[in-house]
């Protein structure tokens, strides 16, 4: 009989312990910053290179499911976040191309669907799970893919979340601030030092 009764015992509390309604087990939900101040920071189609750099300028990190990336104002997307992917406050997301396999392994957070040249008209916008546009890269003009003079650098604001665009050196996944420029993203690059 106190056999029965310590088993019944064991097991109500395994049943109170495992109790989803019970406070010790409820999560609380994410207090996501301001989806509004992340944007394209950097992109580079260099091989070995090749990502998109997202930075949240806000002070709280930024949750980052079901936004998404279009290349080329195709339909598709070629990168949705999902549940899992977040970006830091005042940090980084970095997404490889579908072809990039090496430099910036260590780095990416996630992977896209597509690839895309540093030689080539490129358009990229990064949108809201809502669908509203939060920032858009052009290099060149329409049609987009068409082949343009190869760089050796990244297009990227000189300042972390700023408005113009700049070749840089490579800086992915770490901040612009103080990488060298070589001058504006809608002119010709100049020819890359030797």
């Amino acid at each position: 009989m106190k056999k029965l009764f310590a088993i019944a015992f064991m097991a109500a509390s395994v049943l109170v312990a495992c109790n989803p309604d019970d406070e010790a087990h409820k999560t609380t939900p994410v207090d996501s910053g301001d989806i509004t101040k992340v944007c394209i920071n950097e992109v580079c189609g260099v091989t070995g290179y090749k990502g998109i750099e997202l930075y949240n300028a806000d002070s709280k990190e930024v949750l980052l499911e079901g936004v998404t990336i279009i290349k080329n104002d195709e339909a598709a997307a070629i990168w949705t976040g999902t549940a899992e992917d977040k970006i830091p406050a005042h940090g980084y997301f970095v997404i490889k191309s579908k072809k990039e396999t090496t430099n910036i392994d260590a780095v990416a957070n996630s992977v896209a669907t597509a690839s895309f040249s540093a030689q080539q008209t490129l358009k990229l916008e990064l949108k809201s799970a809502a669908g509203a546009s939060l920032s858009v890269f052009t290099r060149g003009a329409e049609p987009w893919g068409n082949v343009i003079q190869a760089v050796e650098w990244s297009f990227g604001h000189p300042t972390d979340g700023g408005a113009d665009w700049k070749f840089l050196d490579i800086t992915i996944g770490a901040s612009n601030n103080t990488a060298a420029q070589h001058g504006d993203v809608t002119a010709e690059p100049a020819e890359p030092a030797v």
